[in-house]
């Protein structure tokens, strides 16, 4: 989907395995500001598979995807059977099925060997490891705040999502401090491991997290790959995600963070949406690590809206006819992305 699937994680494995150079690295190499930790896991998984006898690319790409397709159907499947029982419509809730299992975005996300997607699965795992039991032991925390605290390593921009999950934990569930300091370690013990991965690969101690904070924000080299304003993901969002389904997404999680402002769910995508508007450079892409939630979030608008506002909305005739045409444009996009490669170079290839 983006060069950064290959030169940032698969090129990166490369120079570890002897198939590329340094100098045929991108610039992000030289300012060791990448985590090593995928690249790391992708070492692991070439040699191993190595042993079995795959030794083309493209087959072992294929095989990151069909790891990655499994962890996301398990992660989307969990997330349904989380949030289902809010759902007091069962039309709503088989909705909220179709579109978690089946929405073309999230299926086409959902095999990407990408940072974004491998940090959100992470991440959901936590999520909802937190909410399996009421009376939780520290050991659980601590398998949660691990969870988290690889979130971040994937993809250091997850870290506001988990900011904002602490915050709701304290301030709202009024979490008791000596469970949070242990999520905290948990988070702090990944964060030290991805230090001594990171000497792994570079060859010498760094902090490539603020590394990627001091050339992207402070120095802004992310603007050296164009900037957008502010309303550029809603037009963005209303395109890419394909009218009318995009109308649905976009009203879905707009109206979702205006009607549930004290939902967990709100303090982790809220914060995380705000400052991705803020940055000057933006891509779609990065709001992949939330898009397992965007599901819910829409059905759970739905229901709100029926209940305050437009009852029977969902059995009235034109909203019928919209739906009809969002999953007709959905399964016209489904059957798209299952026979069409992410990148349309690999048919040369």
């Amino acid at each position: 989907h983006h060069f950064d699937e290959h030169f940032q994680i698969l090129e990166f494995a490369g120079l570890k395995l002897g198939l590329t150079e340094a100098q045929n690295l991108p610039w992000e190499y030289e300012e060791k500001m990448r985590p090593a930790i995928q690249p790391g896991l992708t070492v692991l998984l070439y040699k191993a598979f190595s042993m079995l006898g795959v030794s083309s690319p493209f087959t072992f790409t294929l095989i990151t995807r069909l790891i990655t397709a499994l962890l996301s159907f398990t992660a989307t499947h969990l997330v349904y059977q989380y949030f289902k029982e809010e759902f007091t419509s069962e039309k709503i809730k088989k909705w909220f099925l179709y579109f978690s299992l089946l929405m073309w975005v999230v299926v086409y996300n959902g095999v990407r060997y990408s940072s974004e997607n491998w940090s959100e699965l992470l991440f959901i795992a936590g999520f909802l490891l937190y909410f399996q039991k009421k009376d939780k032991t520290k050991f659980q925390f601590l398998i949660i705040g691990l969870l988290m605290g690889l979130s971040f390593l994937f993809r250091y921009q997850t870290a506001v999502m988990t900011v904002g999950f602490f915050a709701w934990v304290l301030f709202l569930n009024k979490e008791k401090i000596k469970h949070l300091l242990t999520l905290s370690i948990g988070v702090l013990l990944i964060i030290c491991l991805g230090v001594v991965i990171d000497k792994w690969y570079y060859g010498e101690w760094v902090l490539s997290a603020w590394n990627y904070f001091e050339q992207n924000i402070l120095l802004g080299k992310t603007q050296y790959s164009g900037t957008s304003p502010w309303y550029w993901y809603i037009t963005q969002t209303f395109l890419q995600g394909i009218p009318p389904l995009s109308i649905l997404l976009i009203c879905g999680v707009l109206g979702y963070l205006a009607m549930f402002r004290k939902s967990v769910v709100t303090w982790i995508v809220f914060p995380f949406v705000l400052i991705h508007f803020l940055i000057a450079h933006k891509e779609i892409r990065f709001f992949y690590p939330v898009l397992f939630l965007t599901p819910y979030m829409m059905m759970k608008f739905l229901q709100k809206l029926e209940e305050a506002k437009f009852p029977d909305l969902i059995e009235k005739k034109g909203f019928n006819i919209f739906m009809k045409v969002v999953f007709f444009a959905n399964y016209l996009f489904l059957i798209l992305i299952t026979f069409k490669p992410a990148d349309s170079n690999i048919s040369l290839y």
